[in-house]
């Protein structure tokens, strides 16, 4: 049954629910109120009244509409069922009946947590949030009118509030105390908000619901999303391919035939198991170990909780030997021997150097901390890292036995451990296997001859030989997999061939890409195993009867007449036998990746990405590495920190919450980006204090070390930035023309551009024309000379409220056939005197009035926050941010941290500031345009205006090239985009350190000299249309019309930019991808038809369409098969992009992320026959240039593009899809 269209929740009839709750519970489970009552109260023995009981003709619409038939209600698997002829009298008030709901719920919750079991969906009833089991300390407090006898409150919960309104006591008086209790106790509420939004009010959290969800049926989102996506599109398309079927059932044959042909059987090892091998470039360059480069927490070659927990296997022989001795004295409860003094001697000597080793490793984490240039330090050792497994392996007893549990025993092997973590797996040892089978016997010498051929390899020369510089990488990966790993183990050539493939895949994977083990199994074959086919001979000889002497004459002339197919035949293992070969086979190729291909890796390069080359990954040579980490650091050492002593850090450190930053470096296409990493917990250590000694004492003893944990720093700052926020949202005239993302930007432009037509359109029917003057600076480093004096004088007036509330709620998003649970925090005035709950249901409905479709749900955590607590916390971060710069501690002594959550923020407010003292006066505008960021137009005037606002645009951009030493800003000249020509000051007018090193550059740039031109910068498209570049957009210098920005992908393949499928079934979420790649290039700044003329709307559909075809492209060759000849799932998941990109095209609201009640609405205006040919035109453009993989499909859209319904768009949209408005793509590799 096709799903029945809603309608708008004001005041209108419902007539489905919302479609999120329909997704999660399926739609025949989601009942209105009223509907669920009258089932529910079948089984009363006052049936027969209760539909005219419960509406009346004098109701209110808060009863009669808003509750009845816009609260949505979902009975919880399992829920018991009402006993027959129950009453529907009331003997308690709702806030009795909810209280005793309460502690039902807490009840049944503790026996559930008891027993061990699940409560259906999961989690605790929102209703509970907030109470608990009293408690004999202070602490909680009772709650007036609920009754609690054995719980208590510690938070004010807003459900509860919302379930004692006068409409529910209503309710409870005509539908009695069992029924009501009943809805309260088994029943998932949700009342309905604007915009099919939802507000939750009983039942588990819809969050763990949809994470249910999504976990317990992957495949049915994939088929979603599909199915969602394909039948718009089969619906939009009406073509004779969908004859005689309908829309679910063509999307449910694509899908198929995608899933059928883009992926090869998976083997049975991979069914059980969701192994991933991670690649090292993977993780942030600031969490890779210095020595292995493995992640920080418990990886590397630091031995981790997990590492010192290990078998015997990682002791040296005779401590094994002596621990084997000592253990049946044990058991018999007999007192073990006093050692020898040789022995204590060597016990002692062995201390030592474990604790050297670890003081170390300790020195090593302290490297990282100062950014990785360790290396350079006398740390960096080619091959394997000491605590590797192999190295620990190295002449120990029963190694053989003790590797062959690692790789084929799944409780010590990666592939067998679902969702284990990588990071310390190739240091950990397990204890000995005690039984081999005989069928594996034979493969211990060859174990036993990798453990020798990885302590003798050359690792050094071999890495001088293939990695110089440049280095080649892949080279380099394979020939010590080849110098390490015995031959045997390897295969035939054909396999070897294969493997080189699969690590030259692995090395090239982007950020975030993963490898499985099915990725490395592709064109591995059992046959060219000899160590697994030498176990089937073997248990085929001891299966077979011995013959008679008789029978080997009769066998050999029989199998000499055989063809050779037919002795294959023959040979061949039973399915069991075949399925655990690719088990080993499994088990063996993951640990080959993880334990030694990764580590390697590790070992020898620092794997990061770069800011401007998007996901691709780097290898640097660790100590090329740690060259220009060191230089960078210092460099900023001098620059913004100032050096402390130990001392003056750990008393900095004690008397705070605040902890320590991580400073991470990210490679810029010219220098260095410094990054400090204030994400991740942080644990310092200091070294205890010389102790003096009495006379005679043999050594100076020192004081226990002092070791401190701190959560991290943004976590603790997220009160402090929700408080800033809402000051800010009701001040705005304080961030001045500061925008946050491009839907601030909208709603600022949007009105003045929609004027600026207007007076343009009047200008030109009176013969004239209007010209803007737009001037573009960048800010040099403006994080980083914001005076924080100045700063805190500003914040602090901010904050009027003398303490506020942060509470923190849950979202739940629909999401292209998915589903998103998102935390959000917000913060508000504190109620007067701390009491009351806060206004989340009243804060829910002024979301949902700007959104679409989502769920709120109050998680009932308050967080009290004074002012003079938000500004300790603002002036520790600000005036006292500790880092770790080579070993040394270091205070951030200017500028914000870039990193933290409330530079953007402050920044914002910082050149606010500067907007209202400097360039107010200058402009004199109330509301100038953001220095910084924002680009400035000539507002709309007549002709004679004109000579005044050129005056004024360059007053503007000669001041802002002098800089502000009142505010410590300077801009970059080189990033100053203008359109139009600027004749410098003769001298510089500023008295500041770099208040006119920017003119003076901007005048040496121009052609010399004080007194030079700086010409207009622009970009020219093919047409001759001239624009300047601003945050992703291009303005159009004579009608201020938008387009996308995608000249920053010349020059480059556009795979860098994406994140390609390595996973199981890619094509199946082919149609979500491509629909993914098309929503951020369509906002509501490039469709809106006051903005843009209808040409310029449509040229950026089809340059949206472009690109996306582009990125479309490289999906399609990354998927691990090609589609099966006659299936159109590519041409299904083009149609869903289209029927997508039309929905994106209606009228919407746009809301501003940082003032309340500043929403502008997008009128766009394009036909479905004008989507849909622009679409198809632009896949053709750019498949053509492939055209040998795309045959058919380039038939298929050809005849769609010249179906008669799109004829009269193709003659309407020529001028617009001409190549010279769209001549960057041609730059565009793909």
């Amino acid at each position: 049954m096709a799903p029945r269209q809603r309608a708008d929740c004001g005041g209108r009839a419902p007539v489905g629910p919302p479609p999120l709750l329909a997704r999660l519970y399926g739609e025949g489970n989601v009942l209105c109120l009223r509907e669920l009552l009258l089932r529910l109260g079948a089984s009363s023995r006052d049936a027969a009244a209760l539909p005219a009981a419960l509406v009346q003709p004098h109701d209110h619409a808060d009863y009669s509409q808003a509750l009845l038939k816009h609260t949505w209600c979902v009975l919880r698997p399992g829920a018991p069922v009402l006993k027959d002829g129950f009453s529907l009298s009331q003997a308690a008030n709702q806030q009795q009946l909810i209280g005793r709901a309460v502690e039902a719920l807490l009840k049944s919750d503790q026996q559930r947590k008891a027993a061990g079991g699940s409560s259906g969906w999961g989690g605790i009833n929102v209703l509970c949030y907030g109470f608990r089991k009293r408690r004999p300390a202070a602490g909680g407090r009772s709650v007036p009118g609920m009754g609690l006898t054995t719980s208590e409150a510690f938070h004010h919960n807003s459900t509860t509030a919302s379930l004692s309104s006068p409409a529910w006591q209503l309710l409870l008086s005509r539908i009695g105390n069992t029924l009501m209790l009943y809805l309260l106790t088994h029943a998932s509420m949700f009342a309905e908000l604007p915009n099919a939004c939802c507000l939750q009010l009983s039942g588990p959290p819809i969050g763990q619901v949809a994470r249910a969800w999504r976990k317990d049926a992957p495949a049915a989102v994939a088929a979603a999303a599909t199915r969602l996506l394909a039948g718009a599109a089969a619906a939009a398309a009406g073509d004779s391919r969908s004859a005689g079927q309908g829309p679910e059932a063509a999307a449910v044959a694509g899908a198929a035939g995608a899933a059928a042909g883009q992926q090869q059987p998976q083997t049975q090892a991979q069914s059980g198991s969701s192994f991933r091998v991670q690649e090292a470039a993977s993780q942030p360059a600031a969490a890779m170990d210095q020595d292995g480069g493995a992640p920080v927490q418990g990886a590397g070659d630091a031995e981790g909780p997990e590492a010192r927990s290990a078998g015997s296997a990682e002791q040296p022989q005779h401590q094994q030997k002596e621990q084997e001795q000592a253990a049946p004295a044990a058991q018999q409860g007999k007192k073990a021997a006093r050692p020898s003094s040789w022995q204590r001697r060597r016990a002692a000597k062995q201390r030592a150097q474990q604790e050297a080793q670890q003081a170390g490793q300790q020195r090593q984490q302290a490297a990282l901390d100062a950014g990785g240039e360790g290396a350079a330090d006398g740390m960096q050792v080619d091959g394997l890292t000491t605590q590797h497994m192999l190295h620990k392996l190295r002449g120990a007893k029963q190694a053989e036995r003790a590797l062959y549990a690692a790789i084929f025993d799944p409780k010590h092997n990666p592939v067998g451990r679902a969702g284990a973590s990588f990071g310390a797996v190739h240091s950990l040892v397990p204890p000995p296997a005690r039984r081999v089978p005989a069928k594996h016997r034979h493969l211990l010498p060859l174990l036993r001859q990798l453990i020798v051929r990885a302590g003798k390899c050359p690792f050094g020369l071999l890495l001088q030989h293939h990695c110089p510089l440049p280095p080649q990488l892949r080279q380099q990966q394979q020939q010590l997999v080849r110098c390490t790993v015995p031959e045997a183990l390897l295969g035939d050539p054909r396999n070897r061939r294969a493997l080189r493939n699969a690590l030259s895949r692995f090395v090239r994977l982007r950020r975030y890409e993963q490898l499985s083990v099915h990725q490395i199994l592709q064109g591995v074959r059992l046959s060219g195993l000899p160590w697994l086919q030498a176990q089937t001979k073997q248990q085929q000889q001891a299966e077979q009867p011995q013959p008679t002497p008789q029978q080997p004459q009769q066998g050999e002339q029989q199998q000499a007449g055989q063809p050779l197919q037919q002795q294959q035949r023959q040979q061949r293992t039973c399915p069991t036998q075949h399925a655990a070969q690719q088990r080993m086979l499994a088990l063996w190729l993951g640990w080959l990746f993880a334990v030694l291909v990764a580590p390697l890796l590790r070992a020898h390069f620092y794997c990061t990405e770069s800011e401007a080359y998007r996901q691709q990954v780097f290898y640097y040579r660790k100590p090329v590495w740690a060259a220009l980490a060191r230089a960078a650091t210092e460099e900023l050492r001098e620059r913004q920190f100032a050096p402390l002593s130990d001392q003056q850090a750990l008393a900095i450190l004690q008397g705070r919450k605040l902890g320590v930053a991580r400073l991470r470096l990210l490679p810029k296409r010219t220098g260095m980006r410094f990054i400090v990493n204030l994400g991740r917990a942080s644990t310092v250590r200091f070294p205890g204090a010389k102790l003096r000694t009495g006379p005679g004492g043999k050594r100076r003893q020192r004081a226990p070390a002092v070791k401190l944990e701190f959560r991290p720093v943004n976590s603790l700052l997220q009160g402090v930035y929700q408080v800033l926020r809402y000051e800010a949202s009701c001040q705005p005239h304080l961030l001045g023309a500061s925008v946050f993302g491009h839907n601030d930007a909208f709603c600022r432009l949007q009105p003045f551009l929609r004027k600026w037509r207007a007076a343009s359109e009047a200008a030109a029917a009176a013969g004239t024309a209007l010209q803007p003057y737009i001037v573009s600076v960048d800010v040099t480093r403006a994080f980083d000379h914001v005076d924080i004096p100045l700063l805190l004088s500003l914040v602090e007036p901010l904050l009027r409220q003398d303490a506020y509330t942060v509470l923190k709620y849950q979202e739940v998003v629909p999401s292209l056939g998915q589903v998103k649970v998102l935390h959000r925090r917000l913060a508000a005035a504190a109620p007067q005197g701390g009491e009351g709950p806060a206004p989340f249901p009243q804060l829910a409905a002024r979301w949902a009035a700007a959104q679409k479709g989502k769920v709120f749900t109050d998680q009932v955590v308050y967080e009290r926050l004074t002012r003079q607590q938000a500004l300790d916390l603002l002036r520790q971060h600000l005036t006292a941010n500790l880092v770790r710069l080579r070993r040394r501690w270091c205070a951030q002594a200017c500028g914000i941290a870039q990193g933290s959550t409330l530079s953007t923020l402050l920044c914002s407010l910082y050149l606010a500031h500067l907007e209202r003292t400097q360039l107010a006066p200058l402009l004199k505008l109330h509301t100038p345009a953001d220095p910084g960021a924002a680009p400035v137009a000539a507002g709309p005037g007549p002709a004679p205006q004109q000579q005044q606002q050129l005056t004024m645009a360059r007053s503007f951009a000669l001041a802002m090239l002098e800089g502000f030493e009142s505010h410590n800003v300077a801009v970059n000249p080189d990033k100053t985009k203008l359109s139009f020509a600027l004749q410098l000051a003769a001298a510089s007018s500023g008295a500041g350190v770099g208040s006119g090193s920017a003119a003076k550059g901007a005048a040496s740039a121009a052609g010399g000299g004080q007194g030079g031109v700086m010409p207009a910068t622009v970009w020219r498209s093919g047409d001759g249309a001239t624009f300047v570049k601003w945050c992703g957009l291009l303005l159009n210098t004579g009608t201020l019309e938008l387009q996308g920005d995608y000249t920053r992908y010349c020059g480059e393949h556009i795979a860098t930019s994406l994140t390609l499928p390595l996973r199981k079934h890619p094509g199946a979420q082919l149609a979500t991808r491509l629909c993914q790649y098309l929503r951020p290039k369509i906002h509501p700044l490039l469709l809106d038809g006051t903005i843009n003329s209808p040409q310029t709307v449509r040229l950026n559909l089809y340059q949206a369409f472009l690109l996306a075809a582009m990125k479309f492209h490289c999906y399609v060759r990354a998927l691990p098969a090609a589609p099966a000849p006659g299936t159109a799932v590519l041409l299904d998941a083009i149609l869903s992009g289209i029927a997508f990109m039309h929905t994106l095209t209606r009228r919407r609201r746009v809301a501003s992320a940082h003032q309340q009640g500043l929403a502008v609405e997008c009128c766009t205006r394009v036909p479905q026959a004008h989507v849909r040919w622009l679409g198809i035109t632009a896949f053709i453009r750019v498949l053509r240039r492939k055209q040998t993989a795309y045959t058919a499909l380039l038939a298929q859209l050809q005849e769609l593009a010249e179906a008669p319904a799109l004829r009269g768009a193709a003659r309407q949209l020529a001028a617009v899809v001409e190549p010279a408005r769209s001549s960057v793509f041609d730059s565009i590799l793909y």
